[in-house]
């Protein structure tokens, strides 16, 4: 019935169906590398949350390589612009004691607006604190800066609590001491002194920003 060979098998695969197979299998190979590149995109996603917050692990340490390397050990507090991170600066260990001072790590937020602002915040806190030499203008002093896993971080003094977090503490029920806001608002009033003399106007003082 059919001819030996088979040169006239009409079972035999013809060149349309060998393109449809090829075709067909291009496609399963374009289909896997599509998989693997979104793989590989959701792990770097993992970094962040929705909204462009980074998510950072306890014992994490971050920084630059070659550069200043930073243990983290908690989160402080989230704003608009950017979440806040404790730290421990591994390259200033203290000889006496053994430990490494704390640090206050802003992390801002992994889109090009933010960015963009973080970068306006780095410029002025170094101008404010190159002006400032000797740290007597109670403006929070920046220690230096980085980028890591797409995000600008800033690296601050650290601060132990705002001044929502100590009425909240101090004063609950009775407010503070006038002797306290005594203190408070001549220490206000010098920072603000201190900006105005380097053409800095500050458009967001309120409690949660006076550390």
């Amino acid at each position: 019935m059919f001819a030996e060979g088979g040169a006239d098998d009409i079972f035999a695969a013809t060149p349309t169906d060998v393109k449809e197979k090829e075709a067909a299998a291009a496609a399963q190979a374009g289909q896997a590398a599509v998989a693997a590149a979104g793989a590989r995109k959701g792990l770097l996603d993992n970094y962040d949350d929705a909204e462009g917050y980074y998510n950072f692990q306890v014992g994490e340490v971050i920084g630059e390589a070659g550069g200043a390397q930073y243990e983290v050990y908690a989160a402080h507090g989230k704003g608009v612009f950017s979440s806040v991170l404790r730290a421990r600066d591994l390259s200033r260990r203290d000889h006496d004691t053994g430990t490494y001072p704390e640090v206050a790590i802003k992390v801002i937020r992994a889109n090009e607006t933010m960015y963009k602002a973080g970068q306006m915040e780095r410029v002025i806190a170094r101008k404010l604190s190159e002006a400032d030499a000797e740290g007597k203008r109670h403006c929070i002093r920046i220690l230096g800066s980085f980028e890591y896993r797409n995000h600008l971080c800033l690296v601050f003094e650290a601060m132990d609590m705002n001044l929502r977090e100590l009425t909240k503490r101090y004063g609950r029920g009775i407010g503070l001491s006038i002797s306290a806001v005594r203190v408070y608002a001549q220490q206000m009033l010098v920072a603000l002194y201190h900006l105005k003399n380097c053409g800095v106007l500050h458009a967001d003082i309120k409690p949660d920003n006076i550390l």
